[in-house]
């Protein structure tokens, strides 16, 4: 039982995980395609804008690139980095603080 109100604890609530879902999901992407258009070539299901004609470099760059897996993907990574993480280190560190004994820290590193 103690262990489902950690759980409980360690979750974002709906609302913010749904908050942090939609912003990887929308801007997770642009940010992505800004920094890895010289680094990535997406070859499933990839998305690629180029620039308008009279912008268009002669390397062909383009205005956007990206797969249509990555806004989902980015999605988790959001709630997992910006909900998640963020209280599991937060237990962790009140656990240490708390007691101050080693077994209980790596007790926690495994929940």
């Amino acid at each position: 039982r103690k262990r489902k109100k950690t759980m409980k604890v360690l979750l974002p609530s709906p609302n913010a995980a749904a908050k942090l879902f939609a912003t990887g999901l929308t801007v997770g992407p642009v940010v992505d395609s800004l920094h890895n258009q010289c680094l990535l070539q997406y070859d499933v299901l990839p998305i690629a804008l180029q620039w308008p004609e009279a912008l268009n470099a002669a390397d062909n760059s383009y205005l956007f690139c990206s797969s249509w897996t990555v806004p989902p993907l980015l999605g988790v990574a959001y709630v997992i980095l910006g909900g998640v993480l963020p209280r599991v280190c937060q237990a962790c560190i009140d656990v240490f603080r708390n007691d101050g004994s080693r077994q209980q820290f790596i007790l926690c590193n495994t929940i």
